[in-house]
């Protein structure tokens, strides 16, 4: 039981990270210099600010 909890939270994080991914694609294909991206997956932002 324990452990679909474990496989959903995962594969919540990994959409976060493919969002994030596309977001710096469409900002690089638009020559954004600077962008703002908000993400609510704290572990992820966490990660991008260290």
């Amino acid at each position: 039981m324990g452990g679909s909890f474990k496989v959903e939270r995962l594969q919540a994080e990994w959409d976060q990270i493919y969002a994030l991914e596309e977001s710096i694609n469409v900002a690089s294909t638009l020559n954004i210099a600077n962008a703002i991206l908000i993400t609510g997956c704290a572990s992820l932002a966490n990660r991008i600010r260290n």
